[in-house]
């Protein structure tokens, strides 16, 4: 071999080693990055091409070199979702609604038109006049295109200088006397290319630059009237970022200059700020095959179906982010599908979540088979407001923090498609370290709504008056943060109506007055297939449920009470509203205090919002309750068991209007119910004939109820059965007995009512001697009729507790005890 060949080749191998060692060094480099850098459970002997491949997947779909480095605001401004860049300026604009909501024009986080005291949007064209260097509003105009022809606003646009920009907003509507002069201003001198499809009642908001052509200042859109959707177009709005340097605000220094990363992260269309964190999370959804989800956050995929270690399973996957750092703390899967345990545990991992930490929280297949309040519960802790609206099969996501006080604006629900699944829902967004809750519901769809249900029926003035139409039909906030996760919250209330709308209708008014009440939870049981009580209930935001008509009201009561558990197959109870009933605002604070009663005391067979006695002078405690053996009925809470019970057995137990008596019997086996000294309804009347008509003036009239109070119940837990005892004990021992001679009055017929003007907040006893049958209840009848008890011959006494009659009269308690009563051997004086 010569000497050339031998040289040749020890440099080939000499640059092949070379080769060799510079590829190792990079797979090392590559090696230690991802085990560096990936906050993932992967193993030290991790595959060295799944870290190449998760390398290639990170760095080259989520990750992309941004050119130059941008500044930008702190904070978005006028209510936009994203920051401007520090050389630009905000702009947000909404056109009015129909004639109840008046347009808005936001710039630079200054409303020039639609808060402005000194400036007041009316119906037609709201224009402002902006210079284009200084931001100076040179001119506010309205003009009337309904009443007025277009002179006006055609002399207006033609005074316009070039460069000078405008910024316009419709109300109610700005298109019946649009000229076509106007109309082609709008588009030769402006750059408008949709003015032209304006039409009545049509909205549209618009910028635009006057005489440059492609002017970057250009931003519309219209939405054109269409009839079959309503009697006004829907409001659309824009928003932005303007090429022009922002005028100096009031709080222009405290808005802080941020810089932005050098990179657009996981995916996003731009880069976040030092106050923002990259995430791109979605759902698990359905194609042709199961798609897991996925959860990216700062530029590394921390959760995915190619994630060693953090590969997503059925029911709710949770990722747990430190803010500060930007890393996954820890993830989780929780199987709310299969297991009740499951969701238990989801509530426990978030507790021991840290304070300020970010919740990512996506669902796969389904989750709500076994979705218990425990995981309900502990999902609206920290930022979910839809959670609860979940049904078989939707998707989810949720992007919450530890701590937040309110509602998160990241949260999506996906509705099941037809016999499958939801679809996917996604956020891909730069999400705040801390995140602030979005406001309220808005009103808009309500009110148009309701003006399209006062068109097609007849019979509501009150209703659809005019000073009333326009309110917003939304039940009030719950301001107490610990009632906020109770269970009474999340049980559903099954409202079973007659036939009478406007009575439904002051039912449904009624159940808005509840603070904390959630529409969903809110089943109104349609006795037939009929369009008028739909559209009524959902104008509510409650949930129809039409049911096969029936010819009696407790035949539709058992309907109701079969579908509901049927609806809810995961609730323990429901709470069933009858006709005719209103709510006070206390009703559900007050079974959120009690309904833990039925959970401690099997023989507690209900608990009801109503008081039989609770008339005008024989209540007046409302943080008292009774245990009583009738069953009172109208609002109460109906345990999944006792149904289970009684619906073999209907026409033993409850085969009669409830004031005949239901539950009684074998049916009630020695158990009682829960009520409340003052009642949490309102009976209200109605103009037609009842059978049972002189019952109704007896026992509906002269009621008390709690008002608008909210009220903390005292010593709830002396309800359960054996200490209820002793509470009975304890009071006969302490209570002062009436004398026989007083009695006497009104067993005798010498007074029709006592007159009782001694001190108050005293217990008395009254012990009677029962004469003839004891199922007449003769005696107890007349003492009764003495204290403004409900008496009536064919009736029998109501609110007895083992033949002791326990009410508030006057400022006191009173307990009627009768000789057949076992209380009665307590009796201290022989008289």
């Amino acid at each position: 071999m010569s000497w050339k060949a031998i040289i040749f080749g020890r440099r080939t191998v000499k640059a092949t080693l070379i080769r060799l060692v510079i590829i190792l060094v990079g797979v090392i480099i590559l090696y230690n990055w991802y085990s560096n850098n990936a906050s993932i459970s992967a193993s030290p002997n991790l595959d060295l091409h799944i870290a190449i491949d998760q390398f290639e997947k990170i760095e080259k779909d989520v990750t992309t070199e941004t050119k130059p480095l941008q500044v930008y605001d702190a904070h978005p401004k006028c209510g936009n979702n994203q920051p401007c860049k520090r050389a630009e300026t905000s702009f947000h604009i909404k056109s009015g609604y129909a004639q109840m909501e008046a347009p808005t024009v936001c710039l630079n986080d200054k409303y020039i038109i639609g808060k402005d005291p000194n400036f007041a949007p009316s119906r037609g064209m709201n224009v402002a006049l902006i210079d284009e260097t200084s931001q100076d509003v040179i001119k506010k105009e309205v003009f009337d295109l309904y009443d007025y022809d277009s002179s006006k606003l055609v002399e207006f646009l033609t005074s316009v200088q070039n460069k000078q920009i405008l910024l316009l907003a419709s109300f109610d509507d700005a298109a019946a006397r649009l000229s076509s002069e106007a109309r082609q201003i709008f588009k030769d001198d402006f750059g408008s290319s949709l003015i032209k499809d304006l039409n009545y009642r049509g909205n549209w908001v618009f910028i635009g630059q006057k005489g440059v052509p492609n002017s970057p200042f250009l931003h519309e859109k219209v939405y054109l009237f269409n009839k079959a959707e309503g009697e006004w177009a829907a409001q659309i709005e824009i928003e932005g970022c303007l090429p022009m340097q922002p005028a100096k605000t009031e709080d222009s220094e405290s808005n802080a200059q941020v810089q932005l990363d050098t990179k657009i992260k996981c995916g996003l269309s731009r880069p976040c700020s030092t106050n923002e964190i990259a995430i791109s999370a979605y759902s698990g959804y359905v194609q042709k095959d199961k798609m897991f989800p996925s959860v990216c956050v700062d530029g590394l995929v921390v959760m995915g179906q190619n994630v060693p270690g953090n590969k997503p399973g059925r029911g709710l996957n949770v990722a747990i982010i430190n803010p500060e750092t930007k890393k996954m703390d820890k993830v989780a899967t929780f199987d709310t599908y299969e297991s009740e345990a499951q969701s238990r545990q989801l509530g426990e991992f978030l507790a021991s979540v840290p304070h300020g930490h970010i919740i990512i929280v996506t669902s796969f297949d389904e989750v709500t088979q076994q979705l218990t309040y425990e995981g309900t519960s502990s999902l609206i802790d920290v930022g979910s407001g839809q959670i609860h609206l979940l049904e078989y099969r939707d998707s989810y996501i949720l992007i919450g923090q530890k701590g937040l006080k309110g509602v998160s604006p990241f949260e999506k629900r996906g509705a099941r498609q037809d016999l499958g699944w939801g679809p996917k829902v996604e956020f891909k967004e730069c999400i705040p370290k801390i995140i602030k809750p979005e406001g309220g519901a808005q009103p808009v769809a309500n009110n148009r709504k309701r003006q399209e249900f006062c068109r097609q029926y007849e019979g509501y003035a009150e209703f659809c008056a005019e000073e009333n139409i326009q309110r917003p039909l939304l039940p009030s906030v719950l301001e107490d943060e610990n009632l906020k996760k109770n269970k009474a919250y999340f049980t559903p209330i099954i409202v079973i109506p007659g036939l009478d709308l406007n009575a439904l209708r002051i039912q449904l008014d009624s159940l808005l007055t509840v603070p904390g009440l959630n529409p969903q939870m809110v089943m109104v049981a349609n006795d037939g297939d009929f369009a008028e009580p739909i559209a009524l209930t959902q104008l509510y935001g409650f949930r129809p449920e039409k049911l096969k008509v029936t010819s009696q009201y407790y035949y539709h009561m058992h309907k109701a009470m079969e579908v509901a558990f049927m609806k809810y197959p995961h609730n323990d109870y429901v709470i069933i509203l009858e006709e005719q009933f209103k709510v006070t605002p206390d009703f559900l604070n007050y079974f959120a205090q009690t309904l833990p009663l039925l959970d401690k005391d099997n023989s507690i067979i209900s608990i009801s919002a109503w008081n039989d006695n609770g008339f005008t002078d024989t209540c007046g405690d409302p943080t008292l309750l009774y245990r009583t053996e009738n069953f009172p009925g109208y609002g109460w809470v109906l345990r999944r068991s006792v149904w289970n019970e009684m619906k073999n057995n209907l026409k033993v137990c409850c085969e009669n209007r409830v004031w005949h008596e239901w539950l009684t019997g074998e049916m009630r086996k020695g158990r009682e119910m829960v009520v409340p000294d003052v009642s949490r309804l309102n009976w209200f009347k109605k103009d037609i004939f009842n059978p049972d008509q002189d019952f109704i003036d007896v026992f509906f009239n002269n009621r008390k109820s709690i008002g608008s109070d909210i009220v903390q119940l005292t010593d709830v837990d002396k309800l359960v059965k054996d200490d209820y005892e002793k509470e009975i004990s304890r009071l006969l021992e302490s209570s002062t007995e009436l004398v026989s001679s007083y009695i006497d009055m009104c067993l005798q017929d010498r007074t029709d009512r006592f007159e009782f003007n001694e001190v108050t907040g005293k217990v008395y006893s009254v012990y009677y001697e029962e004469k003839g049958e004891p199922s007449e209840q003769s005696t107890l009848k007349k003492l009764c009729k003495c204290f403004g008890l409900f008496s009536m011959d064919n009736f029998r006494v109501k609110g007895l507790h083992k033949g002791l009659l326990r009410f508030y009269y006057k400022g006191n308690q009173f307990m009627l005890i009768g000789s057949q009563s076992p209380y009665f051997a307590k009796r201290k004086n022989s008289q």
